[in-house]
């Protein structure tokens, strides 16, 4: 049963803040690669940078 809903969290993890990372990696390449190259390219990748940028976000409005 854990294992369940361990991969259900981490297949929603990786949904829910893939775009928003492959956002972030889209900016900081100068927009020069399409965004649909960067979303595809590594899912795993995009989701931690956008749980990291999420989070950052989060810490920034609530210091402020």
């Amino acid at each position: 049963m854990k294992l369940k809903i361990e991969g259900f969290i981490e297949i929603l993890i990786v949904y829910l803040f893939r775009y928003p990372g492959a956002f972030v990696r889209w900016m900081f390449t100068g927009f020069q690669k399409s965004f649909r190259d960067i979303v595809e390219k590594d899912a795993y990748l995009n989701a931690f940078i956008g749980l990291i940028a999420d989070l950052t976000l989060i810490v920034i409005v609530k210091v402020l």
